[in-house]
């Protein structure tokens, strides 16, 4: 799991994309979609399940539980940050039901950037769902011509998250502090930085999952 959604830009954000990132985004098991009212509800539900799990590194957990009203304010606010060029935030979906949540976002002032955002419910970790929904969201990212490279960021003791951008062909790239701000409890306070350039995604990617 991995998250950077405390970050603020440290400068002017790059002009929004000439395409917008709307979904869905279809993979070979999952399904990356918008979350609909029905899709916050389930949200709702997934997180309350998962707390203890998403504590040690997702610091937002600090600010639960929120009721489903302001769930559905914080999709609006999804929804609005789509609509001026920051990124799209998406539900994670296997054959229907919501297994975690994920998203692109362009939260630091490089226009050929994105980074990337994930977390799954506990029961279907190990499965290579993680990893599979990174790769679609650099399918997506490397759609939009302004965009030749995208990166993870996760803290150094997060070592799920490292193999998981190992696993999609990402290059560890540094370890430097963590950003100023909110941190979880079983952070370090420092994180490792990811990176998978256009010319080294792997179109074919697809077939590792169709093959298992």
């Amino acid at each position: 799991m991995t998250d950077d959604s405390r970050v603020e830009p440290s400068g002017p954000l790059p002009p929004p994309l000439a395409t917008a990132m709307t979904g869905p985004m279809i993979g070979p098991r999952l399904v990356l979609a918008r979350y609909s009212d029905q899709g916050i509800t389930a949200l709702h539900r997934v997180i309350e399940e998962n707390l203890d799990h998403l504590a040690p590194m997702m610091w937002w957990i600090a600010d639960e539980p929120k009721s489903l009203i302001d769930r559905l304010t914080l999709r609006d606010d999804w929804e609005r940050e789509s609509s001026i060029g920051r990124g799209v935030t998406l539900g994670i979906f296997l054959d229907g039901v919501l297994i975690g949540s994920c998203g692109l976002h362009r939260r630091r002032p490089v226009a050929h950037l994105l980074e990337i955002g994930y977390w799954l419910d506990r029961r279907l970790e190990g499965r290579g769902y993680a990893t599979e929904t990174t790769l679609l969201l650099c399918e997506e990212a490397f759609t939009h011509d302004e965009i030749s490279e995208v990166r993870i960021y996760c803290d150094d003791a997060n070592q799920q998250s490292a193999q998981v951008a190992i696993r999609a062909g990402f290059h560890y790239v540094a370890t430097a502090p963590s950003p100023e701000g909110l941190r979880s409890p079983g952070e370090s306070g420092h994180e490792r930085q990811y990176a998978l350039h256009r010319s080294d995604f792997d179109s074919a990617w697809r077939s590792r999952f169709y093959d298992d």
